[in-house]
């Protein structure tokens, strides 16, 4: 049974790109990490509780001087960043299991033809 170590919440591409880049210095696969997306620091629904979201990336666990592990192409930053746009629950998961793909060799990730790159073309319709 995989466990969840990590939590963490972002806002948008922007969040979710600097803390996809924290992981993967990291090493943290893909199903190390629970997903979780809320609308503005700070601003939740009436029933919310924004002290409960927990994010256990703290600048001591990512050193500044770490290396700059992602490196591709501008033309699939730019897919990532148009299907960020698609309201599913899951879509920050997807990506970041797509990227941890392409960070570990596996440039089907983006294809058509893969199930994740499949549902990335979809989100990107």
């Amino acid at each position: 049974m995989n466990a969840v170590l990590h939590s963490v919440s972002v806002t948008d591409f922007a969040s979710w790109r600097e803390t996809a880049r924290q992981l993967l210095a990291q090493q943290i696969a893909p199903h190390e990490v629970q997903w979780q997306s809320i609308r503005h620091l700070g601003a939740g629904d009436l029933f919310s509780d924004d002290t409960s979201t927990i994010n256990n990336l703290t600048t001591a666990d990512t050193a500044t001087n770490a290396p700059d592990v992602l490196r591709m192409p501008g033309s699939l930053l730019r897919m990532l960043q148009t299907a960020a746009c698609y309201r599913a629950p899951d879509r920050w998961a997807l990506l970041y299991r797509i990227v941890w793909r392409w960070q570990h060799g596996d440039r089907s990730a983006f294809s058509a033809a893969d199930e994740d790159g499949r549902r990335l073309h979809t989100m990107l319709k």
